[in-house]
């Protein structure tokens, strides 16, 4: 599925400019309809059983393909909206869904082994999405969305293929989730011996993970215009964004291998470093070399911002719920964002966007690292 959005997401810059010849902050105000995503993602948690979480990717997952694929065809400017709204529905569906599912499967896998390895799965998808896209916007505009809505539809197929599975084992299921039930109760148990403590830790990831997709909106939005008024090719500017899904890609892949990182001062530190500077970075538009090099901090910065989140918020005792909490922050990260860049961008200067970006990245990171020593000290 982050194939289908990094497509979407790295054209769409390119096709609203372009066939519309739409101002940075009505660009920016696309992102209004991302408040369909979190809302959905906040009522994820208080869903009824019925509405498993494989119904809800299979639901969604169809909903933000054809989304998509009007993305690319939308005659006017109140259909995109209108297809934006739409493809924000679907993924509140789809990714709180699969995300909730990683404390309800059976598995001897440690949890922060299990996120990690989640987290690689869909950052290879940004990787593949944004390189895809550099190379097939320049054949034909409509081409990305066409390819972003065949990615959605194998992803509805999975989920499909998942729920007849779902049906077929449904007495190994119950078996397996007594088996499973211990770990469960383990974590449950002991997030809620830690309390006030777990809870510090849990607000501090949510804040520094809020500023770190505060300004992953910004570059999503902003990037590619920032990028074309440069003069980098759109296949360089594709190759860019993928090297920052690499590295992001990258760091989850180091965390599958180690323990211990999610109650350092250090981790938070480091994301909080490496995403400021890198917005700080890509502000003053530097050659494809040097972009690249910022990219790849940043991603670093947010593969651990996300790990951060998204551990914390499964490893209490309300992981459905929390996890809404988490794809909602990011859905309303995302909102700001680029709303907010949009503005600063038609004010101020495409380069605007992501020295507010960087600047709010050090605020959140205060307060974050403020959470952290209170849960120290607790």
């Amino acid at each position: 599925m982050d194939t289908a959005f990094g497509l979407t997401s790295t054209a769409l810059p390119w096709w609203a400019t372009g066939r519309f010849n739409m101002r940075t902050d009505t660009l920016g105000a696309l992102a209004i309809t991302g408040a369909m995503y979190t809302s959905i993602a906040l009522a994820s948690g208080f869903m009824p059983d019925w509405l498993s979480p494989a119904r809800r990717v299979l639901a969604g997952s169809f909903a933000a393909g054809c989304a998509m694929l009007m993305t690319g065809l939308a005659p006017s400017v109140t259909l995109l909206f209108a297809a934006a709204g739409l493809s924000s529905a679907g993924l509140g569906l789809y990714w709180p869904a699969l995300q909730a599912s990683l404390t309800e499967a059976a598995s001897p896998e440690p949890l922060s082994q299990r996120v990690s390895r989640f987290n690689l799965s869909w950052s290879l998808g940004m990787m593949a999405g944004p390189l895809l896209c550099g190379y097939l916007y320049p054949l034909s505009h409509h081409l990305p969305f066409v390819a972003a809505a065949v990615a959605a539809a194998s992803a509805m197929s999975l989920a499909g293929i998942g729920l007849l599975r779902q049906r077929r084992h449904d007495t190994r299921a119950v078996e397996t989730a007594s088996e499973f039930a211990a770990d469960v109760d383990e974590v449950i148990e002991s997030s809620e011996a830690g309390g006030e403590r777990v809870s510090h830790f849990l607000l501090a990831a949510w804040v520094v993970n809020f500023a770190s997709f505060f300004l992953g909106a910004n570059v999503r939005y902003f990037y590619p215009l920032l990028a074309t008024a440069h003069h980098v090719p759109f296949a360089v500017q594709g190759q860019l964004l993928m090297t920052l899904g690499a590295f992001q890609a990258l760091t989850f892949m180091v965390f599958t291998r180690l323990e211990g990182w999610q109650q350092r001062w250090r981790t938070f530190i480091l994301a909080i470093a490496l995403v400021a500077f890198g917005g700080l970075w890509t502000a003053q538009a530097p050659a494809a070399g040097l972009q690249a090099i910022a990219f790849a901090m940043t991603g670093i910065g947010f593969g651990v911002a996300y790990s951060l989140s998204l551990f914390h918020s499964l490893h209490s005792p309300k992981p459905r719920r929390n996890s809404g909490i988490h794809e909602a922050i990011i859905g309303a990260s995302g909102i700001c964002g680029a709303f907010t860049g949009g503005v600063v961008a038609e004010s101020f200067g495409l380069g605007a966007p992501f020295y507010v970006s960087a600047a709010l990245v050090a605020a959140g990171g205060a307060v974050g690292l403020k959470l952290v020593s209170q849960a120290k000290r607790t």
